[in-house]
């Protein structure tokens, strides 16, 4: 009992309460900027509500339509509609913005090949112009993609949590840099 009355343990206790202030403030302050910049991904800032998932999710479907037209000139075991497939399957099963990226660049891949071999096949004249359509809009979306201003947001919050005192925060209070999406 006599610690809890010396100077000492009244230092002790100050000095673990102002750590646990700040941790805990930290994470007060740290965690709601974090889940800001993350909701720009699917809800972007400009007041859309269409972030890049939006759009990740328009090349899907156009993809889909790719398909569907491709099925109707090629064995639907064709190897580029396969590749259309599974990049449309790894933009599914795709965890964070960065595999998000990387399958996106294969859908990317994967639909201009199979868009290309169809447009050296002789389409009806509906199916043509759906042809190009889809790669319009396909294009459109990955335009909008890239003009997301996500990865800037989302750096200016990492450069941010590496520094002094910051980093040390971030780190007790379980607040973590932010994926890019490239």
């Amino acid at each position: 009992m006599k610690f809890f009355q010396s100077r000492t343990a009244a230092i002790l206790i100050a000095v673990v309460l102002m750590a646990a202030s700040l941790v805990i403030g930290g994470k007060l302050s740290l965690a709601p900027q974090r889940a800001e910049v993350e909701a720009v991904f699917t809800e972007a800032s400009d007041g859309s509500g269409k972030g890049i998932q939006y759009d990740l999710d328009e090349r899907v479907a156009e993809a889909y339509n790719l398909i569907a037209v491709a099925k109707r000139y090629l064995n639907a075991d064709d190897t580029l509609i396969t590749a259309v497939s599974d990049a449309i399957s790894a933009i599914d099963m795709a965890k964070g913005p960065s595999d998000k990226y990387d399958a996106n660049m294969q859908l990317t891949s994967a639909c201009s090949a199979l868009y290309t071999k169809l447009a050296s096949m002789p389409l009806s004249a509906s199916d043509q112009e759906y042809n190009e359509g889809i790669k319009a809009e396909l294009n459109s979306h990955n335009q909008i993609i890239g003009h997301s201003d996500y990865n800037e947001l989302a750096s200016e919050f990492n450069i941010m949590l590496a520094k002094f005192p910051t980093s040390i925060i971030g780190s007790l209070s379980g607040v973590h840099m932010l994926e890019l999406f490239e």
